[in-house]
């Protein structure tokens, strides 16, 4: 019998890949659909940060009980490359190219009038040794998530490091089914998008 795959110990190691996917629909009647995945190359970190809501009842000069709920989840993700197709899923805006060969040209545009950012689906996945072997992968999912600071990017020069690009969201609950976020550990590895 196959060893089963241990979750008390789960290494945060090695992300691999990020995409992303524009959220077209989240009907209360059905799941959501997507957009094509768009890579978000040169991943650096993706950070997940659940956040709680905490009140305490007070009485008799002490606590008498607590109550906790979690109310979002809020997360950042650092790259050291720019995607403009990127952009237009987290972002809005447009992508547009002109011209062909060595006249070709690629413009990332925003105007005022999509200067609302839309939903859309983060995927994240990561690889580690597993100790015992039975870990292929990981990956994280949130299904509904929308951009709470724009991106920000360095560009530096020669004398300097690379730049980096990195945005901050949060990630709210899909109508039909309420789902914010999975986290699921493969015993085969498995690509951004496979598990649909």
């Amino acid at each position: 019998m196959a060893a089963s795959i241990d979750d008390t110990k789960v290494v945060l190691m090695e992300l691999q890949d990020v995409k992303v996917a524009k959220l077209l629909t989240d009907p209360s009647t059905a799941e959501p659909t997507y957009g094509e995945w768009v890579d978000l190359a040169g991943i650096l970190t993706l950070q997940i940060s659940p956040e709680m809501e905490t009140k305490n009842l007070q009485g008799d000069s002490i606590i008498m009980d607590t109550y906790s709920r979690i109310t979002g989840i809020n997360f950042t993700v650092t790259n050291s490359v720019l995607s403009f197709s990127g952009l237009e899923v987290i972002m809005g805006g447009t992508v547009s190219r002109t011209g062909t060969d060595l006249t070709e040209k690629v413009t990332y545009s925003m105007t005022s009038a999509a200067a609302t950012p839309p939903y859309f689906k983060i995927e994240g996945k990561w690889n580690y040794p597993s100790t015992d072997g039975t870990v292929a992968d990981a990956h994280v999912i949130l299904y509904k998530c929308r951009m709470t600071e724009a991106p920000d990017f360095d560009i530096n020069d020669a004398s300097g490091d690379f730049g980096e690009c990195s945005f901050t969201g949060s990630a709210v609950p899909t109508n039909y089914s309420g789902k914010w976020w999975d986290m699921t550990l493969n015993a085969t590895a498995e690509e951004i998008g496979a598990g649909e």
